[in-house]
């Protein structure tokens, strides 16, 4: 086992989820939609808390809503509500456009005590983009790339993705590659990071760390030139290969 170590003492970054008075849904927007066809999910706006899968026994559906939850939401809670008539009904916009899932989550206006949730169910090999100021994503299956941008980003994987690139101020990330096909590649890019990543079967891999201060501990050896690739780039990282 490979450890590499400069110890630092790590920040913790709770998320914030989304604290907006949102907007009702306009033109073809809707909260329920059919994702059969679809090739990429496009996530843009303030805040979510994301479910991701790609299960074939389960129907082809996304569902966008809001629920009182989480974070600053549950901090305001106690008071906001004698200034803000708000029942968690308008949640952003979803719509389709042609092969494309399009969800938008308006800025913050006001305060608000809900928390914007998108569930879907998607085809295999389905693309990702998130470009929110703040995400919770919890992905599960096989998934054609993974891309997040984002002030405070959480972000778990357990399927796999031959391309993965997830870039935030703060952010976490457990990747677990259920299926190795040796040609992933992983980008890992904020300035206070905690990751985690498992491979199955412990192929050989490839991997850099560009920190001002970490703490990598590794079970997989650096091979040059191997794939999957992992590039960590941060300030402040603490990572585990396994």
């Amino acid at each position: 086992m490979r450890r590499t170590a400069l110890l630092i003492p790590m920040l913790l970054f709770p998320l914030v989820p989304g604290c907006g008075a949102l907007a009702e849904p306009a033109g073809d927007a809707a909260r329920t939609l059919d994702t059969a066809g679809v090739e990429r999910v496009v996530v843009t706006g303030e805040a979510s808390r994301l479910t991701l899968t790609s299960d074939p026994a389960r129907p082809l559906r996304a569902e966008l809503g809001a629920t009182r939850a989480g974070g600053l939401s549950r901090w305001l809670a106690g008071w906001s509500s004698t200034w803000f008539a708000d029942d968690c009904a308008a949640t952003g916009t979803m719509r389709r456009d042609g092969a494309r899932l399009l969800v938008d989550v308006p800025d913050a206006f006001g305060l608000s005590r809900c928390e914007v949730r998108l569930t879907a169910n998607l085809p295999a090999g389905t693309a990702l983009d998130i470009r929110q100021h703040a995400v919770l994503a919890v992905l599960g299956g096989d998934f054609a790339s993974v891309a997040v941008e984002a002030d405070a980003a959480d972000v778990s994987l357990d399927g796999s993705s031959r391309a993965v690139a997830l870039k935030a101020r703060a952010m976490r990330a457990r990747l677990d590659f259920q299926a190795v096909a040796g040609a992933e590649s992983v980008s890992l890019e904020a300035k206070a990071l905690d990751a985690a990543l498992r491979f199955d079967g412990a192929p050989p891999i490839s991997y850099t760390v560009d920190a001002k201060a970490s703490f990598v501990d590794s079970a997989l050896p650096d091979a040059p030139n191997a794939r999957p690739t992992v590039r960590i780039k941060g300030d402040f990282v603490r990572a585990t290969i396994r």
